[in-house]
């Protein structure tokens, strides 16, 4: 369609294909997400190997936890802040 200069917003196929298609990555990224959570359990299930054994001991992770968590919390106030601003001052129809 593009060789031959055709516009593809107008086409009802494309569109719907595209709307199909929008969520395949969020929902390839939880499938994969998934797959590598339930692949290491199979084990400890079973009885061979308890969780808590299973469990690295790592001291001192209060610190990234703490700072990603501050981080996550500032980007949302911004992104919060940056969509009201766009809507409040979005023209008015």
């Amino acid at each position: 369609m593009a060789w031959r200069k055709r516009d593809l917003t107008t086409r009802r196929r494309f569109l719907w294909a595209l709307t199909i298609a929008a969520p395949s990555g969020f929902l390839a990224l939880e499938a994969g997400w998934m797959v590598t959570e339930l692949g290491r359990q199979p084990w400890i299930i079973v009885g061979v190997l308890k969780t808590a054994d299973a469990v690295t001991p790592m001291p001192g992770l209060i610190v990234p936890f703490a700072t990603i968590t501050l981080l996550y919390c500032a980007l949302g106030v911004m992104v919060a802040v940056l969509l009201y601003r766009q809507i409040v001052r979005s023209p008015q129809t």
